[in-house]
């Protein structure tokens, strides 16, 4: 099966152009899961979960563009055009949770592990021995590096270079308890690359643009814009 990742219709063979959006080359291979990504979890009352209590990370600038995240399983998304400085934020955000949280395994899909990702570390001055990067493109090697890491955080930059989808990243957080980050590229009307779901299984949806940042959907916090500056 293969799926656009403009539009999300699928077709039995890769098509040159979508015959629904009309953009080419947009058709990727998708494997279907094997089983559900739901698993089952226990009843509460609307009185014992009031009485939780919901422990957040500590971000500190950072809270500035993701807002509060919870130390539970989340996901983020991040959209935007090419230069607007997702990647750079993304390894800001990551450098952060691997000194405060623990092992982080970054997954540069589109960079890989080159020279371009070294220049942006080194600019940046992240050095963290618990950030780990990486190009892994199949889920069950990207599951199996970052359960032998211990990592509690997976990161994908981007995903739009990949074949995942929506129901692959509910299933790791629900089964894995990963949290995680990824980008995708946006269109040229500023849209989000991809099936709309990616952004729906989202806790966190943040836009970026240039000097512009933008807040669209936060499970955990209030939405925001502000300015930004990569």
């Amino acid at each position: 099966m293969f799926t656009c990742q403009s539009c999300g219709a699928r077709a039995d063979d890769r098509l040159g152009a979508c015959p629904r959006c009309l953009e080419f080359g947009s058709f990727v291979r998708t494997v279907a899961a094997p089983h559900s990504y739901l698993r089952d979890t226990a009843i509460l009352t609307a009185a014992d979960l009031w009485r939780r209590t919901t422990k957040y990370l500590e971000l500190g600038e950072l809270e500035e563009f993701f807002g509060r995240l919870p130390i539970d399983p989340c996901g983020v998304a991040i959209y935007g055009p090419p230069g607007a400085g997702k990647s750079t934020l993304m390894l800001r955000l990551a450098d952060k949770l691997s000194r405060e949280v623990g092992p982080v395994l970054y997954n540069a899909l589109e960079e890989g592990t080159g020279s371009s990702v070294t220049d942006k570390l080194r600019r940046l001055e992240i050095r963290s021995p618990s950030l780990h990067i990486g190009c892994l493109a199949e889920l069950p090697v990207v599951i199996e590096h970052a359960s032998s890491l211990g990592a509690r955080w997976l990161f994908f930059d981007s995903l739009t270079q990949s074949s995942f989808t929506a129901e692959d990243l509910a299933r790791l957080m629900r089964e894995t308890s990963l949290s995680l980050v990824y980008s995708l590229h946006a269109t040229k009307a500023g849209l989000a690359r991809g099936p709309t779901s990616l952004l729906h299984v989202a806790d966190v949806v943040l836009r970026l643009e240039a000097g512009r940042f933008a807040i669209e959907k936060h499970r955990f916090a209030a939405t925001k814009e502000g300015v930004f500056q990569c």
